[in-house]
């Protein structure tokens, strides 16, 4: 989880392109008689392309046209969120920036017993 983090919030730091604010928050939420945890990232940088937006979680996709940017921060980054038994989603904020919601179980024992079922 520490790599999803890292790379959403240097991905915040670069739409900022020298200044902004990025916020980072969370929240529990009881849903279908369990408990979530909501992690969300924003930013009020450039926001993402709205040609991006339906496939930024595919592998190689990528606004960066520098040397520094792959194409696969989102994608991996979507599969750890997945393999944790949660959600990912990426949208734009109506002020401007980008929006970036995590939602995962609250607790292991929840992860364990769906993987399980």
């Amino acid at each position: 989880l520490l790599q999803v983090f890292v790379n959403l919030l240097r991905n915040a730091v670069n739409a900022l392109e020298g200044s902004g604010t990025i916020k980072v928050s969370a929240s529990k939420k009881l849903q279908n008689g369990r408990d979530w945890l909501i992690v969300t990232v924003e930013d009020d940088g450039r926001g993402i392309d709205p040609e991006i937006l339906p496939v930024i979680f595919e592998p190689f996709v990528t606004t960066r046209l520098d040397a520094r940017g792959t194409g696969l921060g989102l994608a991996v980054a979507e599969g750890i969120i997945h393999q944790h038994g949660g959600v990912i989603l990426a949208s734009n904020r109506p002020s401007g920036g980008a929006c970036f919601e995590i939602t995962l179980p609250s607790s292991p024992k929840e992860l364990s017993d769906e993987q399980t079922s």
